[in-house]
């Protein structure tokens, strides 16, 4: 039985470099970092923004993971799509934040992607008014 198993494999092999599939590989995965930003709003998203929003944010303060983001130049732009949560004082969506709302901001970027203080664009997890 075990010999027919094996001739199976290397047949469906054969097949695949004949055909010029390449082989399948496993999913790439990276470890994610919990990034918190503290905020001001620099810019009104208005009642007329589409998703995938650019929020602008001013960044006043982080946690470990986003030292970076507090240092970078400012505003920033943070991704808010349709599964972000708003939260906090009545607010349940983007539309409903105005410039200068103090907010709280939660992402989960790839830990790779924040080596030596590079600053990539988060997409936002939850946006929490103050």
């Amino acid at each position: 039985m075990t010999k027919t198993r094996l001739l199976i494999a290397l047949v469906s092999a054969a097949a695949a470099a004949a055909s010029g599939a390449a082989p399948s590989q496993p999913a790439v995965s990276c470890a994610t970092s919990f990034v918190v930003l503290h905020g001001i709003v620099a810019a009104s998203p208005g009642s007329d923004y589409a998703l995938p929003y650019g929020m602008m944010l001013t960044v006043v303060a982080s946690n470990a993971a986003g030292r970076s983001y507090v240092k970078a130049p400012q505003p920033l732009v943070v991704l808010v799509g349709s599964s972000t949560i708003v939260s906090g004082q009545g607010h349940r969506s983007i539309g409903d934040l105005n410039w200068s709302n103090h907010v709280l901001v939660t992402a989960r970027p790839c830990s790779s992607k924040l080596a030596r203080g590079a600053t990539p664009t988060l997409r936002v997890l939850r946006v929490t008014a103050d």
